[in-house]
């Protein structure tokens, strides 16, 4: 995990958010895995809420003298200019999925940890619904109920229970059903759930009727409901957005957990369910930044984050993982006007003989008090053993007016089978591209640079970075460029327009270039 001050930057692209049709929102069984805390802003947009114990992150206050928590209070940082103008930028997230196919890299193996679940070869008692909490019938959430369903076993866990919602008009006539699944229930678990379908507030919807449709297999495991915890929850309802910290206490890495937001009144009644998350993994031991969309100008009293698991094959070990990708450094920038931050980090391949493709990482915003502002995710480019690499994080929206005072990116520390890629099959040693900078144009922040292809065949579309270094070796600026069509054994032009954080008025000291293949799958 890398860290480093916030800098701010004109707007690019945000990062989109998956809609999860069938959401799990927490335990009920102990207060762990859920964070409850008093919303930000209910009169006035400021961070309201008491932070619960001290910041788990380091601040940096130290560098830029202390950024305020609250809200409304501008940025601390500096603006970035691009050149004499305000234009945008267009900024690369390497988010491709996929596998070598057909003449492509070979996909590399490597011995796996063992299962956080094992098979339990028992009778248990099956899943049960035990208490209907509310349903909610229209607004931005939709329709959906929010239940507690009991694992009433209390020696093993129970996975893959299959369940359904359905929705029916005042005459029977079903309108929409949505299948949905329960995730790893914990033993002897109770379990808030919410499962919806998203029709129009418009529809006129009479009945909604929850069924468990297949109950699970039974599974033995050390984890508990304690596994998994949310803490320093807030909301920001002028923005729609709650954020959080969630922690693993276990030895695995939790991929993908199912988040979700609950919002309150001050009766405790349910106004708002948050359907949305950035995240893609939790590490072993250790804990990540979250951000939720919920309901646009909605000012609870409370809001609970929930973290709980998927299924088990979300649940990794990473003993006998190859060294994962090394950040070297990071910095931040924030676009103070417009509510947005982004991130450049330098990584490292360490191994000697295995690429890495593709690999998740993600990055979250804190303020000075530890609060989480924002948080993105994406994946790594092909980075060949010990090449040394810029990427950007991509760009995520933070409350507008907020003070970034660190930012942190964290790389999968598990190195997945699919991640390691064999070019040494195809011949191919090292990265095909390389750019060789032609011209600094510094009164319009632009930089003209020769992009090479040493491979036998073309490359259909690739990137090229360049990032700016002071005299002390801080990043200071960035800019990035797609460009289709490299020949093979050739050579193109591209031309950078870069981002320089205001306050740096000379020339930076050095530009480093760096090219690569926008999509893997492409090299052959």
């Amino acid at each position: 995990m890398a860290k480093n001050k916030l800098f701010v930057l004109m707007p690019i692209l945000m990062f989109l958010a998956t809609s999860l049709a069938c959401q799990l929102i927490g335990s009920q069984t102990t207060p762990a895995g859920q964070a409850s805390t008093p919303s930000a802003g209910a009169e006035s947009g400021s961070t309201s809420a008491t932070p619960v114990g001290r910041a788990s992150i380091p601040t940096a206050e130290a560098e830029n003298g202390g950024a305020s928590a609250t809200p409304a209070n501008q940025a601390s940082a500096p603006i970035l200019r691009e050149g004499g103008g305000e234009g945008g930028t267009t900024a690369f997230s390497a988010t491709g999925t996929g596998t070598p196919q057909g003449g492509s890299a070979p996909v590399l193996g490597h011995n796996a940890g063992e299962s956080a679940v094992q098979p339990a070869n028992v009778n248990a008692e099956p899943v049960k619904v035990v208490q209907v909490l509310r349903e909610i019938m229209s607004g931005w959430n939709g329709y959906g109920k929010l239940l507690v369903v009991e694992n009433p076993n209390p020696d093993v866990a129970i996975q893959d229970t299959q369940c359904q919602i359905t929705a029916y008009d005042g005459s029977g006539a079903v309108l929409e059903t949505n299948e949905c699944g329960i995730g790893l229930l914990f033993p002897g678990e109770r379990r808030t759930i919410y499962v919806g379908v998203m029709m129009s507030p418009s529809t006129p919807v009479a009945k909604l009727e929850f069924l468990i449709t297949r109950q699970g297999k039974p599974v033995k495991t050390d984890l508990t409901s304690t596994s998994l915890v949310a803490e320093r929850a807030i909301n920001w309802p002028d923005e729609g957005v709650t954020t959080g910290i969630v922690k693993n206490s276990s030895n695995y890495l939790i991929n993908m957990p199912i988040l979700t937001a609950v919002l309150y009144d001050e009766q405790g009644q349910v106004i708002g369910v948050g359907k949305e998350s950035f995240i893609g993994f939790i590490p072993p031991k250790g804990q990540a930044g979250v951000s939720l969309s919920t309901p646009r100008d909605v000012k609870p009293a409370r809001v609970d984050i929930f973290v709980v698991p998927q299924e088990a094959w979300t649940i990794k070990p990473i003993a006998g993982s190859p060294p994962t990708i090394q950040v070297v450094q990071t910095q931040g920038f924030q676009d103070q006007g417009q509510g947005l931050a982004d991130a450049v980090f330098i990584a490292t391949n360490p191994n000697p003989d295995r690429s890495i493709t593709l690999l998740r990482f993600q990055v979250a915003a804190y303020d000075a008090q530890g609060f989480v502002l924002g948080a993105g995710v994406g994946s790594t480019p092909a980075i060949f053993p010990g090449e040394r690499v810029a990427i950007e994080a991509g760009q995520f929206h933070i409350p507008r007016g907020s003070s970034v005072a660190t930012v942190q990116v964290q790389v999968s520390p598990l190195v997945e089978k699919t991640n390691l890629w064999d070019y040494r099959a195809l011949g191919m040693e090292k990265n095909p591209l390389s750019a060789e900078q032609s011209q600094d144009q510094a009164q319009n922040s632009k930089v003209t640079c020769v992009l090479k292809n040493a491979w036998k065949n073309p490359i259909g579309s690739a990137t090229v970075m360049a990032v700016a270094f002071d005299a002390g070796g801080k990043i200071q600026g960035y800019g990035s460029t797609g460009v289709f069509q490299v020949p093979a054994g050739g050579q193109t032009n591209a031309t950078i327009s870069m981002h320089v954080a205001t306050g740096y008025n000379d020339a930076p000291a050095r530009i480093d270039l760096f090219a690569y293949v926008t999509n893997p799958t492409e090299i052959r």
